[in-house]
């Protein structure tokens, strides 16, 4: 593989849903066959990561592949968008709340030392204070080890612009800090958890007489072998956490969480 002769030493798996891989080809675990490819045509890249993972299409068999292939890594990126049933319907997003916690639970139980990160919206329209109390509970019950919470914006061409009522702007912000107030505490919770421990490296790195040269110097470029990267457009609204920290989320990102229907995983009552 060119990208193991490059001496790459970490490879993300990214797509807006990559649990939908292989789907249009009739392969119901598209994505699992397609990571245990890659680790065995490239054995010496040592890390694989796998980011924007639907909790309904996380398959058992998906989650035995991430756990006895030790060049994945043991963290998943899922993009929830919030914790509440009537909020995500409104959204149009999967709504079976009761699978996500059955995920997370399988996730855990075959990889201890995942890390699980997602992303919400507060202030979506219709959002109300039991709902906002809902996805609270949520995080607190999950644990996850980062967030980040994200303010609706509103955009008059989006069908979320006429659902009534719209959040006031100063309760979208109040709850936004809330929510990540109580991330904060469970984060340094986490991260606490890990003083004392020794990570062990997936696969050794190469020695310096392994790796392969830089690249020549390219006209333009500010050191040898970079090459300059721009943001294609609409990047950071597609994959708005990108702009901000983890606990420090950037509140001018316009972001409105509606989506493609999921109907497989939304379950009969949704």
């Amino acid at each position: 593989m060119r990208l193991q002769e490059a001496g790459i030493r970490e490879l993300l798996i990214i797509s807006q849903d990559t649990t939908d891989y292989g789907h249009d080809l009739g392969m119901k675990n598209g994505l699992s066959a397609l990571l245990r490819q890659i680790a065995a045509a490239a054995p010496d890249i040592p890390w694989i990561r796998l980011m924007y993972a639907y909790p309904g299409y996380v398959t058992d068999e998906l989650i035995e592949t991430m756990a006895t292939t030790p060049q994945i890594l043991p963290y998943l990126d899922i993009p929830l968008q919030h914790g509440h049933r009537e909020t995500l319907k409104r959204m149009r997003r999967p709504a079976n709340i009761e699978w996500v916690y059955g995920t997370v639970e399988k996730l855990r139980a075959a990889m201890p030392d995942i890390a699980i990160r997602t992303t919400f919206i507060v202030g979506y329209p219709g959002e109300t204070d039991e709902e906002f109390d809902g996805l609270k509970t949520f995080v607190r019950d999950l644990r996850f080890d980062r967030v980040g919470a994200f303010t609706y914006s509103y955009e008059a061409s989006t069908p979320s612009a006429t659902v009534a009522p719209q959040v006031d702007e100063a309760v979208k912000v109040a709850r936004q800090a809330e929510l990540m107030e109580i991330q904060q505490g469970i984060s340094l919770a986490r991260n606490q958890a890990q003083v004392g421990r020794v990570a062990g490296a997936h696969r050794r790195p190469r020695r310096r007489a392994e790796r392969r040269p830089h690249l020549p110097r390219r006209a333009g470029d500010r050191r040898p072998g970079a090459h300059p990267r721009r943001a294609a457009p609409g990047r950071d609204r597609a994959h708005p956490h990108r702009r901000g920290h983890d606990l420090r989320p950037d509140r001018h990102t316009r972001y409105t969480g509606e989506t493609t229907d999921y109907t497989d995983f939304t379950d009969s009552n949704s």
